[in-house]
């Protein structure tokens, strides 16, 4: 029992003397809903209405308070039963946590690193990312038909309470703030959820948003589904060298069905995407994404200095010296091109009301 508080169990009359005792009769209590307390409610709000710096990653700020939150109370692993089948989700968040990671959504259920590979195809469950692969020379393949990377989260309980709590912190913009427009969208609208998403190996000790370069990786024939804003197949920091993505079948609401940011080389065909999100390569990113001090794209290279070969690293004067050229993509052999590929790494974009600009 919770405290010193000793239960009061109800007590039939005596029928043998016909003189009724008391009865004690616990009144049963309305059930707890799994939301905050006051001070979260507010203090996010307080955090999304006026915002240090405004924008999409208002919205980030907001949505990783809630996973946050969730991940250490309602759906904390020493709480959940065994059958929950998100359960590692919420250990591998709550561990990522442990190391203070600033963002929950940027912590996997699958970690992919030198030293722990991709496993065999099963029918995982996630809330966050899905899988982010932070090696070199691996092949992700066969997550699909039973072991297809379906996004059932968004009807689960998890997304139920998560829109709750968001629905709990808008009234309260609603108070502190009225003339404020935006609100903290719900779990199916949170945008920076990825089915598969692949970063440079940090180990190497180049940082990704600095050029780091990720060589090898190869996502073949996987299924990905989302009724929500998930991203499919995306890599947003960093440069990837001998990349291959084929033959893999993405159908989610998200911006991203498959972009890559920084394609040196590799081969991208036959990928199936939703008709209004074609595959899409976009300049080589450094910064980030920093809303303040933003992102420099880089365009194009210099030339490879005579002897050293595109895309190979080399070692000059006890230096190893990295390499960076925008190749033409490769097309299978025998296998018929996607349609709809925007290579856009060798031009200048912008969005506009939601249309990519090129010049």
């Amino acid at each position: 029992m919770v405290g010193n508080v000793a239960p009061h169990i109800p007590q039939q009359p005596n029928t043998r003397t016909r003189n009724p005792q008391a009865r004690f009769v616990v009144k049963p209590k309305p059930p707890v809903a799994n939301l905050p307390d006051a001070g979260f409610i507010k203090s996010t709000a307080n955090n999304f209405a006026h915002p240090k710096a405004k924008g999409y990653r208002s919205q980030d700020v907001a949505h990783s308070a809630i996973f946050r939150w969730l991940v250490t109370h309602t759906y904390n692993p020493l709480k959940v039963l065994d059958t929950d089948p998100y359960k590692p989700a919420y250990q591998a968040i709550l561990t990522g946590l442990s190391g203070k990671t600033p963002n929950p959504l940027a912590i996997p259920l699958v970690l992919v690193t030198p030293q722990r590979g991709i496993p065999a195809p099963y029918p995982a469950r996630f809330v966050g990312d899905f899988m982010q692969i932070q090696a070199d020379n691996v092949t992700m393949s066969g997550w699909r038909d039973a072991n297809a990377i379906n996004d059932l989260a968004i009807n689960s309980n998890f997304g139920k309470d998560f829109t709750a709590i968001v629905d709990e912190i808008n009234k309260r913009i609603a108070i502190i703030a009225p003339t404020f427009q935006l609100q903290v969208f719900p779990f199916y609208r949170v945008a920076h959820r990825d089915a598969i998403q692949i970063v440079p190996d940090v180990r190497k000790g180049i940082p990704q948003f600095a050029g780091a370069i990720s060589n090898g990786v190869t996502i073949t024939n996987n299924h990905i589904t989302s009724t929500g804003e998930q991203q499919g197949i995306f890599a947003s920091d960093g440069a990837f060298r001998n990349l291959t993505i084929a033959r893999n079948s993405v159908s989610t609401q998200g911006q991203y069905a498959i972009t890559i940011t920084g394609v040196l080389s590799g081969t991208i065909n036959g990928n199936t995407t939703p008709t209004n999100k074609p595959v899409t390569l976009l300049p080589l990113r450094i910064g980030g994404g920093d809303e303040l001090n933003g992102n420099i794209y880089i365009l194009g290279f210099s030339a490879i200095p005579t002897g050293q070969q595109a895309n190979v690293d080399t070692v000059v004067n006890n230096k190893k010296v990295y390499n960076y050229w925008y190749e033409n993509m490769k097309w299978e052999t025998g296998s018929v091109a996607q349609a709809g590929l925007n290579d856009y790494r060798r031009n200048i974009y912008e969005t506009v009301n939601g249309v990519l600009l090129t010049s």
